[in-house]
């Protein structure tokens, strides 16, 4: 992990360096070196956001702007049915499978559960939970897979 993000500040560093080489005007070089610097900045403060354990509530905020949506307006229901959605699509993409997924929050709308409904008995669970765990940042502890129809779960839950 430490190398990686050490290669990951080298190869950022050379690649920038380059940009900011073949910037042409003064003014121009000014405006990529901020944002340059932003960039870095990202790269070299993301593993101190997966140490404190920080990354879950991050992209969960991210999605939440991308839906427009301020949470702490009360929209704290449709932004976790939202996020339900995005993995059920995630799942039925990657699965080929229906799903139905249910997200427990706790505060400040970090993740504390996750539970997945699925149709389908040809589906690798572990696998499933290995990928979604990856793909959305929660502990595969917190994942619960069960199969059946999904039908009626989408009604009930």
């Amino acid at each position: 992990m430490l190398a990686e993000w050490l290669k990951n500040i080298v190869v950022c560093s050379i690649l920038f360096s380059v940009v900011l080489y073949i910037a042409p005007d003064p003014k121009m070089r000014r405006y990529v070196q901020s944002a340059v610097g932003f960039v870095m900045m990202m790269v070299v403060i993301n593993p101190v956001i997966g140490w404190l354990g920080y990354a879950d509530r991050i992209e969960f905020n991210t999605y939440s702007e991308s839906l427009g949506m301020d949470v702490a307006e009360g929209d704290d229901e449709m932004y976790v049915r939202a996020m339900e959605e995005v993995v059920e699509r995630f799942i039925s993409d990657n699965c080929n499978a229906d799903a139905v997924v249910r997200i427990v929050t706790g505060e400040e709308l970090g993740i504390d559960s996750m539970e997945i409904y699925i149709q389908s008995d040809k589906v690798d669970t572990d696998g499933l939970r290995s990928a979604v765990s990856e793909e959305y940042g929660v502990d595969e502890n917190r994942i619960t897979i069960r199969r059946g129809n999904t039908d009626h779960m989408q009604e009930g839950l």
